[in-house]
């Protein structure tokens, strides 16, 4: 079996697996179209992360969507999806932050965020160590909560692979939701 990563936001990813170029996806958006099939894998919670240097100034204050548009944010894609989210159920209130980077591997963001460089809004996953680790600093609410799902077209699972590839992915279903957020 073999395993190649390909990474994108909501559009390229659907493209992939409509283009039969992956057979399984995992994405934060339930599949809309009815020829897909899938389960839900995961869930993530959405943190806002500031470098330590600025989050530690800022962390006493009041947060607020005016205050964080004075700084600069990095982002996965142009479109902003996670900090729009965040900023809609948070603050009620668009994003307006100026752009410092656009890193399309959302991996890396905070390794950018930790170097010194503005703020985000990254799945817990992907910053709770950072946190613990007193490299990143959490500001603000909680964000909001989104489900992850595995997603395939409708007959991909008669292969034995794909079906067993499945099976091994949903064995470590909901790891991230069973353990602790950050504070």
């Amino acid at each position: 079996m073999n395993l190649v990563l390909h990474i994108g936001n909501k559009s390229q990813t659907y493209k992939l697996l409509e283009t039969d170029v992956v057979e399984l996806a995992i994405t934060a958006s339930e599949p809309s179209d009815a020829m897909y099939e899938y389960q839900k894998l995961d869930r993530e919670r959405l943190i806002l992360v500031m470098n330590r240097v600025q989050g530690k100034l800022l962390r006493e204050k009041e947060i607020t969507a005016q205050m964080l548009n004075k700084h600069k944010v990095v982002t996965y894609d142009e479109q902003l999806p996670l900090i729009r989210q965040y900023f809609s159920a948070v603050f009620n209130a668009p994003c307006e932050s100026p752009v410092a980077a656009v890193c399309p591997d959302i991996r890396a963001i905070s390794t950018i965020i930790k170097a010194g460089i503005g703020y985000s809004v990254l799945p817990d996953y992907l910053c709770k160590e950072g946190i613990a680790q007193g490299e990143l600093v959490s500001l603000g609410d909680v964000g909001p909560e989104n489900d992850i799902y595995l997603v395939w077209k409708k007959g991909a699972l008669r292969h034995p692979r794909v079906g067993f590839a499945k099976d091994v992915i949903m064995a470590f279903a909901n790891l991230n939701y069973l353990t602790e957020y950050p504070n």
